[in-house]
């Protein structure tokens, strides 16, 4: 059972990544334990305590332990994969700790806690496109236009030097959810519609962040994208020849520069 693992390790495990680990030599270490937790998770799984602190207390300090950090998200990747029951009981304020948790995971410069940040993601958007509308609609409203945001921060963050691959996919994940339908409440109220809000906002967007860049070019750029949800590799041909055609200041840091390679990472 993973109740008792969490109730033993999951604040513990918290308590050293903020501390160093030698202060807490009586925990077992959390990553030991993950293969167990994800082959054991069930839906009826308490998670009240478990994200009691903040992501930013949580990851506050420089000298955090990087296998530590890695093992809380395979084990927060579990948890959404086995236990997405358990997330969505969640009070929304600690529903809330998670996400910010998985956004901070895939703005990560280092490459296993980006990648895992970024895989989370996908899969907690598939969780919850598939728990049904009662769902998925509520959370869209609170959480679709800040991971548009996200994701294009990340895709323009010079100091990502993978997770392009995968941050195109959320992209493309989230380009289809509104041009489908899937997203069956306004996403702003005053819109005719969610596929022409999205659009405008992801030209508005890239407007401010990119004020150099030409009106037409940012339009083709976001009808391209609008188009090729559905085709993976034009998808993210299309991100990577819009972000390497011309210099772009990112969101808050230098630009990152693309190459062919990168398409596969």
């Amino acid at each position: 059972k993973i109740s008792p693992v969490l109730d033993a390790v999951f604040e513990c495990t918290l308590a050293m990544i903020n501390q160093d680990l030698t202060e807490f030599p009586e925990c077992v270490p959390l990553a030991s334990l993950l293969g167990a937790a994800g082959a054991r998770a069930r839906p009826r799984l308490k998670l009240t305590l478990a994200f009691a602190p903040s992501p930013p207390s949580l990851f506050a300090r420089a000298s955090l332990l990087s296998q530590n950090r890695v093992a809380f998200f395979k084990l927060l990747r579990q948890i959404n994969l086995n236990c997405f029951g358990a997330l969505l009981a969640l009070p929304p304020a600690q529903f809330k700790l998670v996400m910010d948790a998985v956004v901070w995971g895939t703005k990560h410069t280092m490459r296993d806690i980006g990648d895992l940040g970024l895989t989370i993601c996908v899969e907690l958007i598939d969780n919850v496109v598939a728990a049904g509308p009662e769902t998925s609609n509520g959370f869209f409203q609170a959480y679709y236009l800040a991971l548009l945001q996200d994701m294009f921060f990340v895709l323009t963050d010079a100091d990502h030097k993978s997770g392009f691959k995968s941050t195109a996919l959320v992209l493309a994940r989230l380009f289809k959810l509104v041009e489908t339908g899937d997203i069956l409440v306004p996403l702003d109220p005053s819109a005719q519609s969610n596929p022409q809000f999205v659009a405008e906002y992801t030209a508005n967007l890239l407007k401010s962040a990119f004020p150099h860049l030409q009106s037409a070019q940012v339009t083709q750029f976001v009808s391209a994208l609008r188009e090729q949800y559905g085709d993976f590799n034009k998808f993210r041909v299309t991100l990577r020849d819009f972000l390497s055609a011309s210099p772009l200041s990112s969101f808050a840091h230098p630009p990152r520069a693309l190459g062919r390679v990168e398409l596969d990472r």
